[in-house]
């Protein structure tokens, strides 16, 4: 079944793409009638197209035809991602739009900018500088709570969760803000300083807050200038990487990596991975698991982005 909607339009605008949608989207920035004039992106809620017989079965509930990708997460919704153009929601009787907008803004917009041809990165990241720094890591590694130690400190967060990289000038990689949230958890919040009383829940049964943020550099492109690899160590210290432990990283850490099938797609994956590694400084930040260590660990990453831009490079 369709879930019921009023038949309002929404206009937003995140990783440099405008929006226009029938499902409300309060996590992204609005944009009014005077700003907005075409949308690069249309999100439905209404039935989905079958998914064709012949469709490659990429792994369970997730199928891949021609340009489209279709999505099924029981109990929740159904989800086409077509040309990097459309994502259409079929959500299930009773389902929230809490629950919807998990899946539109997390494995469906990560698809979707895979099919635009953006290197899409499991990331969050903060301009430091004038440029981008990034942080990867595993589920739980702290990429959130990086980048909101720097946003306390007076820098600007980018995105959260996804890292869209422009590679249209392979010797230029650029990023665009997401949208103006950092999702935390607890602890991560607590240590911070921020009182999650007055904070809410991604979603009831989500373990993690959502932390609005102001918002980030607009629709301007900044350079993606220095990636960390978060990891843990006894005390706060950055390290070069070789270039080809620096690529395995990033696809590593590639969002929704498991949808590039085709080859066609995975060269270009490739090709993407190596021409980030060339121009972007991947580094593996060690630090301990204490929130005490915080605003310490993030002063490294402050003098680290110093020196690289007065071009020394440890």
């Amino acid at each position: 079944m369709i879930l019921a909607l009023p038949a309002t339009r929404y206009r937003y605008v995140a990783y440099g793409l405008t929006i226009d949608s029938t499902l409300p989207l309060p996590e992204l920035t609005p944009l009014s009638s005077a700003e907005f004039e075409t949308a690069d992106v249309a999100i439905r809620v209404e039935s989905l197209p079958a998914i064709p017989s012949n469709a490659s079965d990429i792994r369970e509930g997730h199928w891949m035809y021609g340009d489209a990708v279709w999505l099924s997460f029981e109990g929740a919704c159904r989800i086409c991602i077509r040309g990097g153009r459309e994502i259409l929601v079929e959500g299930e009787s009773g389902v929230d739009n809490s629950v919807l907008r998990l899946f539109v803004l997390g494995v469906a917009l990560g698809a979707l900018l895979h099919q635009r041809g953006f290197l899409t990165l499991h990331a969050s990241a903060a301009v430091v500088n004038g440029s981008v720094v990034a942080f990867l890591g595993a589920a739980g590694a702290g990429k959130s709570t990086m980048t909101a130690a720097l946003q306390a400190r007076g820098h600007t967060v980018v995105a959260d969760d996804i890292v869209a990289v422009c590679l249209a000038d392979p010797a230029r990689p650029t990023v665009q803000s997401g949208f103006p949230r950092l999702k935390l958890t607890p602890d991560s919040a607590a240590a911070l300083g921020h009182n999650t009383a007055q904070l809410n829940k991604v979603h009831a049964t989500h373990p993690k807050y959502g932390f609005p943020v102001a918002e980030g550099a607009g629709r301007s492109s900044l350079r993606l200038e220095r990636i960390y690899i978060l990891a843990q160590g006894d005390w706060p210290e950055i390290e070069c990487l070789e270039r080809q432990h620096a690529v395995v990283e990033i696809i590593r850490h590639t969002y929704a990596v498991g949808m590039l099938v085709s080859q066609e797609n995975k060269t270009t994956h490739m090709r993407q991975c190596a021409a980030l590694t060339a121009e972007a400084h991947i580094r593996r930040l060690k630090r301990p698991l204490d929130f005490q260590a915080l605003h310490e660990v993030a002063a490294l990453v402050e003098s680290d982005c110093g020196e690289a831009n007065a071009g020394i490079v440890r």
